[in-house]
């Protein structure tokens, strides 16, 4: 069975928090803005609507470590 693009976009940013030090538990270390940006980023690449080049080209206007 096939997982959905949401699915995949979902563990891609699991993935990418844990490589960032981000954590979305009950303890949320991981603002929402960072949440937000970086799953509709994944959900772009997992849907055909922009390709990694692209994505990696932005320049990410959160500092690192927040």
């Amino acid at each position: 069975m096939q997982e959905s693009k949401e699915a995949v976009a979902f563990a891609l940013l699991e993935i990418i928090g844990r490589h960032e030090g981000k954590r979305y538990d009950k303890e949320m270390r991981a603002d929402r803005e960072w949440v937000l940006r970086t799953y509709a980023q994944c959900l772009k690449v997992t849907s055909g609507l922009s390709n990694i080049e692209s994505i990696l080209a932005l320049s990410d206007p959160l500092p690192k470590g927040q």
